[in-house]
């Protein structure tokens, strides 16, 4: 080492100046850890917020319970009061400077946990759908027929057994008829008189049945307020249902109120189709711990011919994946092409 760099002051002793001009930056604030449910945000990981913007940007407004009645379109997470949001929000009120480090839960599995052992979810094994048609269509009943609702059940219906839908009224005959099961498919109901439509729910093979007028306008028996709109109730690991709704049978899922309102406030009659070609079909198994939302995929043009093509048999190419876990990617996110 070179001599020069040191003062020789006597034998063994040397001065070596330590520069201390710049100072080592002192460790910011710590704040308090908030551990509870968010409307979104990243999932089982620390996050730091210095700000309630940045926590609203990041994780949601806070969810004050109560709200969301209506599972299948917005989601079971407002069902309960979200105190962890709450708890941020006070914090930051108080004009404190130190951050916020949130961490949001989501359900997750025990790595000892046995299969098929309480995962939240659902599954559903039939689809049926409920289509309007308008009475001046009547000379060719499927002509101008719009799907109005569909409904998911458990069970396997095309061999007559769980949960299944029809309709009970006066056919165009006049006669007084109940449609269920297959001999009866595709059976045009008129509307009732007081412009509803005549539901007759079953399941565990007929010996459980609902009868509810539905109609498809805000008001008194609207389809949306008066069937069971919650996935989650089906699952009897995780839920309980009150006796006698056959809530934990089925589930009404998409409703298409702006295609058939006229349909549905004027002259129409009804039918029920099953919407699952048949049993060799998987449909998908909602049942999970959480997971991030992604995209379907995209695949490579078909350049066959159009009586070869097979959709099964193209090469996917890719799909887009959230980077946060829970619903609210599927809610707010779009992808396009």
């Amino acid at each position: 080492m070179a001599a020069r760099r040191f003062k020789f002051v006597s034998p063994g002793v040397f001065l070596k100046e330590i520069d201390n001009s710049q100072l080592p930056k002192l460790p910011g604030a710590i704040g308090p850890i908030v551990i509870g449910r968010t409307r979104k945000g990243p999932a089982l990981k620390p996050v730091q917020v210095d700000s309630y913007a940045d926590f609203v940007e990041i994780f949601g407004d806070p969810i004050p319970g109560n709200q969301g009645d209506d599972v299948w379109r917005e989601g079971n997470g407002q069902l309960a009061t979200a105190y962890a949001s709450y708890a941020a929000k006070a914090y930051f009120s108080a004009d404190i400077t130190s951050p916020v480090t949130m961490v949001r839960l989501l359900g997750v599995k025990g790595d000892d946990a046995p299969s098929d052992s309480g995962e939240p979810g659902w599954q559903s094994e039939n689809a049926w759908g409920m289509f309007l048609v308008p009475s001046s269509s009547m000379g060719a009943p499927f002509k101008d027929a719009t799907l109005a609702a569909i409904f998911y059940g458990a069970g396997n219906s095309t061999s007559g057994k769980g949960f299944a839908v029809g309709l009970k009224g006066l056919g165009l005959t006049g006669s007084s008829i109940t449609t269920i099961g297959q001999k009866t498919q595709g059976t045009v109901i008129k509307r009732n008189s007081d412009k509803t439509y005549t539901l007759i729910l079953t399941s565990s093979v007929g010996t459980r049945n609902k009868e509810i007028k539905v109609s498809f306008h805000k008001g008194q028996n609207y389809i949306r307020d008066v069937l069971n709109t919650n996935p989650v109730a089906t699952n009897s690991k995780v839920s309980y249902v009150t006796s006698g709704s056959l809530a934990d049978a089925y589930w009404l899922g998409e409703t298409f109120d702006e295609s058939v309102k006229f349909q549905s406030l004027t002259a129409s009659h009804a039918f029920i189709l099953p919407l699952r070609e048949d049993a060799t079909i998987s449909m998908p198994d909602r049942s999970h711990e959480m997971s991030a939302g992604a995209s379907g995929w995209v695949f490579h043009q078909d350049f066959g011919q159009a009586a070869d093509y097979t959709p099964k048999s193209l090469s996917t190419l890719f799909r887009v994946h959230a980077l946060h876990e829970g619903l609210e990617s599927s809610k707010s996110l779009i992808v396009g092409v």
